[in-house]
């Protein structure tokens, strides 16, 4: 099996966290309520409220969330993208 996704990005539990280092430990936030059948486990929930700059994944171990772009991979600090826009 390989170690990317489809278009060679790598998979995001292959990924290590900016934050913490960990590698295994990013999943994907999904918005909304979850329901019973919510994995908590596989993603992180991003509560009801979703706006233009909503991180996209977290990392379970230590807390941080950012953006990940969908067509490269590049894993983006969204409060550190802030911090150099003020």
């Amino acid at each position: 099996m390989s170690e990317k996704s489809g278009r060679g990005i790598p998979k995001l539990n292959q990924s290590a966290c900016p934050r913490c280092g960990k590698v295994g430990k990013l999943q994907k936030i999904i918005y909304g309520l979850p329901d019973e059948n919510f994995d908590f486990e596989k993603d992180i929930s991003g509560g009801c409220v979703i706006s233009e700059n909503s991180p996209s994944i977290g990392c379970k171990e230590c807390g941080w969330s950012g953006i990940r772009n969908p067509y490269t991979g590049e894993i983006i600090d969204v409060q550190e993208e802030e911090l150099w826009e003020k």
